[in-house]
């Protein structure tokens, strides 16, 4: 008689699935296939593709568990949403090698700053405006929570630009026009938070860091 898994936690399908138990992997996958879709979905605008990212996700998430690298089946969530977002960087990197997808590094480019392609996929994906959609509240709270922290470290212009252009609404020649700077410097100065926010991260959530920024398993 198959099990029924219903009121299993996250922790218990996890126990089960490393004993050899398929079916509670399968179980894990359904409870969060549907959070993953439209946080994926929200992101990128494509829901076929949103569709593989999931799967892709989920299988990662899956072989960490085969391979025991899970430490704690308690923390299944916390390493699945940041499995999501590594996927999701290399899906954005794999676009512009293509040529089928333009980023900010593009703009950044226009104000002589070097070398800026990885911290400007990490503003992509990590710094995306979060919040404004209840149903992504589970991973918009791991990732956005720890970028609200970071704020909280940011004074005066330099939050208000962090913030503006976060938003995704304003260019750059609009956000130096609503804090008295000129276009270049809006860019410089947003440059060197995204930097600085990457510093922050490294020291303060080393795992999320290696995760989002050196692709670790």
């Amino acid at each position: 008689m198959p099990t029924d898994y219903e009121d299993y936690t996250d922790a218990d399908l996890v126990r089960c699935y490393q004993k050899s138990d398929e079916a509670a992997g399968n179980t894990l996958c359904q409870r969060y296939w549907d959070t993953l879709h439209r946080f994926f979905k929200k992101k990128i605008g494509n829901s076929e593709v949103a569709k593989d990212l999931v799967q892709e996700t989920l299988l990662a998430a899956l072989k960490t568990l085969k391979n025991g690298k899970d430490r704690s089946p308690r923390h299944f969530r916390s390493w699945c949403y940041k499995i999501a977002a590594r996927v999701l960087v290399r899906w954005f990197q794999e676009q512009k090698k293509q040529g089928s997808y333009v980023s900010l590094e593009d703009v950044i480019a226009d104000a002589g700053i070097a070398d800026a392609s990885e911290q400007i996929l990490f503003s992509e994906v990590f710094l995306a405006s979060v919040g404004d959609h209840p149903e992504h509240e589970i991973i918009d709270a791991e990732l956005g929570g720890i970028r609200r922290r970071f704020e909280g470290t940011l004074r005066g212009r330099e939050l208000k630009i962090f913030r503006l252009r976060l938003e995704g609404t304003l260019t750059f020649r609009q956000i130096g026009e609503v804090v008295g700077i000129k276009t270049g410097a809006a860019k410089v100065q947003y440059h060197r938070t995204v930097v600085a926010f990457k510093e922050w991260l490294k020291k303060h959530y080393p795992e999320t860091y290696r995760l989002l920024m050196e692709g670790g398993d």
